[in-house]
């Protein structure tokens, strides 16, 4: 991507973008030194959708960022922002693959089917971010993987679809006219992909199943559920990290295997 101008003038912009979004809630923490109330998450899979690769540079980039300048930098700060850069991954991959149709896939339009194959798209990676947070958190024993990851998948899921709605048809009338989306960019070097049911489901179940998983885990055999009251420093082992790192290893193969595969020379 680095060498369309384009898609490095979306790297920037995305990349300020989410740090200017995140710094006005810096000083209302929802886990105090660690984790902060950030609406501005919302933004991670509508760049995902239209900028593609830039956004996932983005969203790792600014979450680091945001950590160091905000003081929240720990040794969660990495896998917290592989979480929320595989949130625009996967909204770029089910935008393309898990389209009810041939046609919501390939264009942007106002009409609610398009809006809801976005959200869709979106809340699947608000899974995958939890997961990865929720790992972080427990394998740096600070807070238990069932508690943490619960917390972050209500607090992504309540912004990205309560202001999603708006903001992609808001950037559907506003933004891609006139800017275009990240394949235009790239002069088309990556196909559009025929819609994939069996893919996008495996997306769904390797990205959801990492916070079930831990979920199930942590209460049957650490007695830790998200809504029980646990002793600070509680976490729920190795046997767990174990379980959701096939869990999200698996995702991220999924993820790479398909949607940036090139346009063979003799077909362009």
């Amino acid at each position: 991507m680095w060498k369309y101008p384009r898609m490095a003038a979306w790297f920037i912009i995305g990349t300020f973008t989410l740090l200017l979004a995140r710094l006005p809630f810096f000083a209302a923490p929802m886990i105090p030194n660690y984790i902060e109330f950030n609406p501005g998450i919302a933004l991670v899979p509508l760049m995902g959708v239209f900028w593609g690769p830039a956004a996932f540079w983005s969203a790792l980039l600014a979450t680091l960022l945001g950590d160091w300048i905000t003081g929240l930098w720990s040794s969660l700060s990495v896998l917290k922002a592989l979480g929320i850069a595989s949130m625009a991954f996967t909204a770029q991959y089910l935008w393309d693959t898990g389209a009810p149709n041939a046609y919501a896939g390939r264009k942007h339009t106002r009409s609610w089917s398009s809006t809801f194959h976005y959200l869709h798209a979106a809340s699947a990676g608000c899974f995958v971010a939890a997961a990865w947070t929720g790992l972080g958190a427990d394998m740096a024993r600070l807070y238990p993987f069932p508690y943490i990851s619960a917390l972050i998948l209500a607090h992504h899921l309540i912004f990205v679809n309560l202001l999603g709605i708006a903001f992609y048809r808001f950037s559907v009338r506003e933004v891609i006219p006139d800017w275009g989306n990240w394949r235009s960019a790239m002069e088309n070097e990556y196909p559009i992909p025929v819609p994939a049911h069996f893919a996008s489901v495996s997306v769904w179940v390797t990205g959801t199943g990492a916070c079930v998983a831990g979920w199930l885990i942590g209460a049957v055999f650490y007695r830790i559920t998200p809504l029980r009251p646990y002793v600070l420093g509680n976490y729920c082992g190795t046997g767990l990290a174990v379980v959701l790192i096939i869990f999200l290893a698996a995702h991220s193969f999924l993820l790479l295997r398909g949607p940036l595969r090139k346009i063979p020379a003799k077909r362009r």
